[in-house]
């Protein structure tokens, strides 16, 4: 599709994503973002109440941090379950998959238990997100595509601001398994609208009847080694664990590339494809956005000793910019489009260079514009950069171009926060907390994390102008 249809075509209207069987895909979309969202956000408040209910104290970071990675598979598991039971057996699997995992929550008697269930419900967060996005690839037309992309990410930003608070009703009144009760009836209206709204022509073309379990095994050891590498204390641990676990990440694509029935679209880390630049800008943005927003909170607690209060209203104002910047751009075609698409990462390398002078500047009000423009560069690029990925997916590799990107963005997340605490370990980080040490770790993650960022620059312009272009590379 040449830059111009593309632009023709995108000049739909928010209405049109409430008529119709649009309307009942909407509920979809929004139901799958507030169960797999508020899964991340609430269990983070309540898990203290949960420590000193069930012990386990030593497995308290491995609650979220197993969330995340069965996410990430399960997002990469899209494909292969599209192939095998359409897109309606799917998402009727997915809910009963983080149904199942919810009901453990709940049941646990030990933080072993709750572990465990923690990452079958990711699993199943992460079929029903992945496979969100690629039902968006599916159902909705390119013209209005980037406008349900805005409603998914600015409900994505609804559920941050309440998740917390959600969390802290339960913690507070002590039933921190109310936290799991409270979201089963959700799971059950979603897995009754995947059934009734459907339709069941949505499949994934060229299917397999096998599952490729050794692919997953090797992709859910590489992520699980990437995100439990911040565990190791030595810095060579480290390294040598996030080496040996990108190893393990990397065989996974080289294995499903030669696969007859792949779990990622082709090329899916060439930068002579749209695709492919695409996936590397959603690897490389997640990164630098996870190195600079891990160690934000230090920052505020340590260099300026406000309150926990204020770190909250940081997080509140990156997700409300993201959220701005999605809805003012969801509607921009042609010239305007390209404009937003390449002043994201602008904005971004903006924002990093505000943190910078704040930190050594001692501004709280610079501190605060910079986050203001973190989201707000994400936002718009974001919206655009997700439909121009998947435009650019060949014939039959829509499902799965769609439905990986959200594992790729997290696996672009997990490396940054693993690089970000490396190098703030080598800058001294560990040895001690002081504003002056803090200060100069700090400087040392969001200094490299303008070098990324760069060439995420470089990439997404690259990507807006072949955009333009009737040939797909």
């Amino acid at each position: 599709m040449s830059g111009d249809t593309a632009a023709t075509d995108n000049s739909g209207s928010w209405s049109e994503l409430f008529q119709g069987a649009n309307a009942a895909y909407t509920v979809m979309v929004m139901l799958g973002v507030m169960m797999y969202s508020l899964q991340i956000l609430v269990v983070v408040t309540i898990m203290p109440t949960v420590v000193s209910e069930v012990g386990g104290s030593s497995y308290y970071v491995w609650a979220s941090m197993l969330y995340q990675v069965g996410a990430i598979v399960g997002s990469a598991s899209v494909g292969p379950v599209w192939a095998r039971t359409g897109g309606r057996g799917a998402f009727v699997l997915a809910g009963l998959v983080f149904a199942a995992g919810t009901l453990g929550c709940a049941l646990s008697a030990d933080m072993v238990q709750l572990v465990a269930a923690r990452a079958v419900q990711g699993y199943g967060g992460g079929l029903i997100i992945g496979g969100t996005m690629g039902f968006v690839s599916r159902v909705y037309a390119p013209r209005i595509r980037t406008r349900i992309l805005a409603i998914y990410q600015g409900f994505w930003s609804v559920c941050a601001l309440i998740g917390p608070l959600v969390g802290g009703v339960f913690a507070e009144i002590g039933w921190w398994r109310g936290a799991f009760w409270a979201f089963l009836p959700f799971v059950v209206l979603y897995c009754l609208m995947a059934w009734w709204k459907v339709p069941k022509t949505l499949t994934q073309a060229g299917g397999s009847s096998r599952f490729p379990f050794a692919r997953i095994v090797l992709l859910a050891v590489g992520v699980l080694g990437v995100a439990a590498s911040g565990q190791v204390e030595t810095l060579w641990g480290r390294a040598l664990m996030l080496i040996g676990s990108l190893a393990c990440i990397g065989m996974t694509f080289l294995i499903d590339a030669r696969s007859e029935h792949r779990m990622f679209p082709s090329r899916p880390l060439s930068l002579a494809n749209p695709v492919g630049m695409g996936y590397w800008i959603l690897i490389i943005v997640g990164a630098a956005q996870a190195s600079v927003t891990i160690l934000l909170p230090l920052v505020l607690q340590v260099v300026y000793d406000v309150t926990p209060l204020l770190v909250g209203v940081t997080s509140m104002i990156n997700s409300s910019a993201w959220t701005l910047g999605t809805f003012i751009v969801a509607g921009w075609t042609g010239t305007r489009e390209r404009l937003a698409m390449r002043s994201g990462p602008v904005f971004m390398i903006i924002a990093v260079a505000g943190f910078l002078a704040a930190i050594y500047g001692a501004s709280l009000v610079t501190l605060l514009c910079a986050c203001f423009f973190l989201g707000f560069g994400i936002g718009v690029h974001h919206v655009h950069l997700s439909s121009r990925t998947m435009e650019g997916a060949l014939r039959g590799e829509e499902t799965i171009t769609a439905s990986s990107m959200s594992m790729i963005r997290s696996l672009g997340q997990a490396l940054g926060t693993a690089i970000a605490g490396m190098v703030a370990n080598l800058a001294g980080l560990g040895i001690a907390v002081d504003a002056a040490t803090v200060s100069q770790a700090v400087t040392a993650v969001f200094a490299w994390s303008l070098l990324p960022m760069g060439f995420a620059l470089w990439l997404i312009v690259r990507l807006s102008a072949k955009a333009n272009e009737s040939i797909n590379l």
